[in-house]
């Protein structure tokens, strides 16, 4: 399936934005404080045949088709159906994206806040993505060295959840260079690097 970037110019979008800042973590908070979301432009990726009335109902799925594959049929609980299918994602559109602003600037990082991990969940630890620990918060990071091993999709298949997904493109310290695959992270640290965001991602 083909997707395109395309702008969003209507105002439905900053708002969509901005509701979504509001529900996020420590690094959502501080970017809706410190950015402002009047100021720069907003893109998407859509299939060129959605229209401008269609792309802008952001709550709404049904937008990207189903991919051709195997369909699963689950018995749910409470004698409910449930029904898999394949249906294709703007992951891939966005980790070129992001992997073009991480190669412009070796000081430039990804990070994406985790809604519903917690920092001792077992499955963090298997994933090999690098991960801040702000108190309960998890942040999922990706460095410009990591870009050989594809970790920008790593990073957002980990991080992605039903409900919210939210990012940056910012620039990191220049005294930390992430050696370790878990490390801590001060609220001082995530307000920077809010402040130095050129980038805000927000999923749809």
């Amino acid at each position: 399936m083909i997707l395109t970037q395309r702008p969003i110019v209507a105002h439905e979008a900053k708002t969509y934005i901005r509701e979504c800042l509001e529900e996020g973590k420590t690094l959502a908070r501080v970017l809706l404080e410190v950015q402002d979301l009047e100021r720069g432009s907003i893109t998407t990726f859509l299939p060129p045949e959605i229209t401008e009335t269609d792309a802008i109902l952001f709550t709404t799925g049904g937008k990207l088709s189903r991919l051709a594959g195997e369909i699963v049929q689950l018995a749910g609980e409470a004698g409910l159906a449930l029904r898999m299918e394949p249906k294709a994602t703007t992951e891939s559109c966005l980790a070129r994206l992001l992997s073009s602003g991480l190669k412009a600037d070796c000081r430039r990082i990804c990070i994406f806040e985790n809604a519903l991990a917690k920092p001792d969940d077992p499955y963090l630890r298997t994933s090999n993505v690098r991960m801040l620990v702000h108190k309960q918060e998890v942040y999922h990071l990706v460095i410009q060295r990591d870009l050989s091993s594809d970790q920008i999709v790593k990073a957002i298949r980990v991080a992605m959840s039903p409900t919210l997904f939210i990012g940056a493109l910012t620039y990191g310290s220049v005294d930390r260079s992430f050696p370790e695959l878990i490390e801590n992270v001060a609220s001082d640290e995530l307000k920077g690097l809010a402040k130095k965001a050129i980038s805000i991602v927000v999923g749809a």
